[in-house]
């Protein structure tokens, strides 16, 4: 089993479910791989997604994540979404 001698080492402020945590990361496998086949993202919950990327960072870095809530511009992106 992976979780005690690798993955709770990655993910040191992570507190929940691994099921939970397996779910959010699936999410992002998802969204990456559409990204780099150039799919469409239109029908995506893109505020989610970019909650989702916040959360996983916070898990590896709360500082990390702080600072990514703070510089980017995707929540203003997300506003002017027509």
């Amino acid at each position: 089993m992976l979780w005690v001698p690798a993955l709770i080492n990655a993910f040191p402020h992570f507190q929940g479910r691994r099921g939970d945590l397996h779910k959010s990361l699936e999410e992002l496998r998802r969204l990456r791989n559409r990204i780099a086949h150039h799919e469409a993202l239109v029908n995506r919950d893109l505020a989610t997604d970019h909650w989702t990327v916040l959360e996983i960072l916070g898990y590896i870095e709360p500082d990390a994540k702080e600072w990514l809530k703070h510089e980017s511009t995707i929540t203003n992106l997300l506003a002017t979404k027509p």
